[in-house]
């Protein structure tokens, strides 16, 4: 969760960025700053995933009905 955040958090930031280097760069000039972040962003939504991927089963177990489902292959409302 706390990659998520953070990656959400640095999404905002970059946005932020690009909306005032659109204004104060010359035309031509490349959005360094901005792409670095958005990458970092990236980045943390990577390794969220993969932490989800790894931890799946422990973190669904609590739920055992809903676990059971996934097995199935049902994924209700939340695969549309």
């Amino acid at each position: 969760q706390a990659t998520m955040i953070l990656s959400t958090i640095l999404c905002c930031i970059a946005f932020l960025i690009f909306v005032l280097q659109l204004f104060r760069l010359k035309q031509g000039e490349r959005f360094v700053l901005t792409s670095i972040i958005q990458l970092m962003s990236c980045l943390c939504v990577m390794i969220a995933a993969s932490i989800y991927t790894d931890r799946r089963e422990d973190l669904h177990k609590s739920n055992s009905d809903f676990y059971q489902q996934v097995q199935e292959g049902s994924y209700g409302y939340s695969f549309i």
